[in-house]
This record gives structure tokens, C-alpha cells and sequence, in this order.
């Protein structure tokens, strides 16, 4: 956070994605430069959004530090395989689905720059091979235009007996969703960094994700995910089935997800290396 006034020692954490927007338009905003001027350190949340604001503010390398955003890993956790089954029925159930759906998950807003459109245009292929099967999208309609021509797509697929478009789930429910998901998505173009995918992460759920911005940074590809190119479908609907016709392979990321979330992006974790960059420049 950057605390305005004539404090000489200012910390400026950069963690939007209007930044990167502003930043690859190559506009110039000297309002921008003017108010984080006094900023001796900055902090980036993906090695996009640190390198970029390294370039943007004119820093040094020394100045500006990596520092991934955290989970409540207390919070967001996994639930044993009984208790996962009989929730996902109950809601399975309870909304007018069969039961035992397989439940793929995609916690994204719907605006253009995460590409939901990408998702969707994937879910006839993965029908194909997996009938039983329910999409997920939680997130509200930021863009009008947007939303509904996603709503348009869905229709045109013929696939609204396999999607739910749930709108905007608060965050303390959102774990719910999370913990009945085998899979969840982030189709996205650009991300500063992906707290949906950690809070996927802490609750034991492998992701398949986009190699933009910081999820390649919390998503290692193949050993808690997997990693695809944006904007293609086909991709998606692939790495979808693999994980769907391979359950070994499916426990494996989820294990995976659940320690890598505890023991790299714990709140505690992260703290304890953003009280290392305040410290530095206290001591200055």
C-alpha cells in the first residue's frame, strides 16, 4: 500500500490488472509517475507486475520485489472424499441435477479479459467424452455486452443443461464451491494474480489455467495442473479429459495443490517476506 504525504519511506504494492492494461497500451500517465514518486519500494504480486512496474516507475532491480498474494489456509481447505460426495449431491440435488456429477468449477467475473468465452466453447468436446458433468461459473456480470454473449453462446451450443451460471458468490461461501469441485478453470488473458486459484489450491483442487500474468506462478504444470496457452479452446477441453479419464492423476495435483498452497502462499508465509521488504526500508 502507498501511504500518501511528504513520508520519505513509501511502499507501493502494484497488484491490478489496469496497470498491465495501462502498461501494454503504451500510454504514458504522468499522473501515475507523479503520485508514486516517493516510493523507495515496490511490490508486485506476479514477476509480470514486478518487472513491469521495475520498467514503468523507472526502479532498480534492488527496489522492486516479487511477493505472491496469500491464502487463509485455514479457511480455504479440502474435505475427505465422503463428506465431498454427499455435499456435492445435496446440491447437485437441490438445484435439479442428477447426481454424482463430475463439478468443474470456474470462479471468474465475466468480462473480456478472463475469457470465459474460451471455456465455453470448450464444454461440447469434454460432453462428448464425460456426459456426466456440470459447469460451474461464479462470478457477476461486470460487462453487460459481455455476459450476454456468453449467455448467447451457451445457447447456441446447446449446453444450458450443463452450466450453471451461479452470479456473484460471496467469498465466505465461495469455499463451499471449491470444496465440491474436481476441477477449476482460469481461462483468463491477463491476471495480475489469481487469488481465485489459490483459494482453489488451499482446498486440494488441481487447476487448469492460462500461462498469463501469475498463474504460472502458483499452477506448476503437471505436477499440481495444468498450464495452457490462452484463447484456445481445444487446449482446455484436452486437459479437461486427461484429468477426467485419469483420477490417479487427478488426486495427485489435488494433494499437490493443498501443500503447495500451505507451504509456499500461506498469509503467514507471504507476511512474514512483506515485513522483510518494510524492514529494509526502515533501515535505510
Amino acid at each position: 500500500m502507498l501511504i500518501y504525504g511528504k513520508e520519505k519511506n513509501k511502499i507501493f504494492t502494484n497488484h491490478t490488472s489496469s496497470f498491465l492494461e495501462l502498461f501494454d497500451s503504451k500510454r504514458k500517465s504522468r499522473f501515475l509517475k507523479l503520485l508514486f514518486r516517493r516510493a523507495k519500494k515496490i511490490i508486485g504480486p506476479s514477476r509480470e507486475l514486478a518487472d513491469k512496474s521495475r520498467i514503468f516507475f523507472g526502479k532498480s532491480r534492488e527496489d522492486v520485489y516479487y511477493i505472491p498474494n496469500g491464502v487463509n489456509v485455514k479457511f480455504f481447505y479440502p474435505i475427505n472424499d465422503k463428506q465431498k460426495n454427499n455435499i456435492k449431491n445435496i446440491f447437485l440435488e437441490s438445484h435439479g441435477y442428477d447426481k454424482d456429477r463430475t463439478i468443474i468449477l470456474c470462479p471468474r467475473r465475466l468480462e473480456p479479459k478472463n475469457g470465459v468465452e474460451f471455456l465455453i466453447s470448450a464444454i461440447p468436446s469434454v460432453i462428448k467424452r464425460n456426459p456426466k458433468i456440470l459447469f460451474l461459473i461464479a462470478g457477476n456480470d461486470v460487462d453487460k455486452q459481455y455476459s450476454d454473449s456468453i449467455r448467447n453462446l451457451i445457447k447456441e451450443l446447446n449446453i444450458s443443461g450443463f452450466i450453471d451460471l451461479l452470479g456473484p458468490i460471496s467469498n465466505k461461501n465461495m469455499v463451499d464451491y471449491y470444496q465440491i469441485s474436481d476441477i477449476v478453470v482460469l481461462p483468463s488473458l491477463m491476471e495480475a494474480t489469481s487469488i481465485a486459484g489459490l483459494e482453489a489450491m488451499a482446498c486440494g483442487v488441481s487447476v487448469i489455467g492460462t500461462n498469463v500474468g501469475g498463474i504460472p506462478e502458483i499452477v506448476s504444470d503437471g505436477v499440481n495442473g495444468i498450464i495452457v496457452p490462452k484463447k484456445d479452446s481445444s487446449v482446455i477441453s484436452a486437459a479437461i479429459i486427461k484429468l477426467l479419464s485419469n483420477r490417479n492423476l487427478l488426486r495427485k495435483f489435488s494433494k499437490a495443490s493443498r501443500e503447495i498452497a500451505v507451504n509456499k502462499f500461506s498469509w503467514l508465509t507471504i507476511t512474514k517476506e512483506t515485513v522483510k521488504v518494510y524492514k529494509s526500508v526502515k533501515n535505510e
